[in-house]
């Protein structure tokens, strides 16, 4: 079914050494209605999140991207780990995550190819939709 498809690569996907903006795939969450999460983990560098940002923000994929900073513990290694959208309301999480994780909303700039950074006062407030135009959702858990 997907063998005639054209596929879009917005980072990597090739042998060059992307050193030191790496991204892990495990650390992207497509959260649909142009919005992407993705986790800053121990194989995914911010630098890397703000290059994918550009190229989902250029190409229209996207108008929002939530980066969060993962705790440096091997139980919580990667986005997918910690938390898993199972339902535009609904995400499954690990219980042990920290309430009160650093996150960041990236958004297009004012000049081309360029972001508007904000540091988020609660990330849960964020995913709940406050800042979105799609209709409400929770995050369960």
């Amino acid at each position: 079914m997907f063998a005639s498809a054209g596929f879009v690569t917005y980072y990597g996907d090739d042998d060059n050494s992307h050193l030191p903006a790496t991204i892990e795939g495990g650390d992207v969450h497509v959260l649909g209605n142009g919005a992407v999460l993705a986790g800053i983990s121990e194989r995914t560098t911010p630098m890397a999140v703000e290059i994918l940002s550009r190229a989902l923000f250029a190409s229209g994929q996207a108008h929002t991207v939530i980066a969060i900073e993962l705790p440096a513990s091997r139980a919580t290694m990667h986005l997918d780990t910690v938390m898993t959208m199972i339902d535009r309301s609904t995400f499954v999480m690990y219980p042990y995550l920290d309430n009160h994780l650093r996150s960041w909303t990236l958004v297009p700039g004012e000049e081309g190819g360029g972001l508007t950074i904000t540091r988020n006062r609660g990330l849960w407030d964020k995913l709940a939709g406050r800042t979105f135009s799609w209709p409400m959702w929770a995050v369960n858990g």
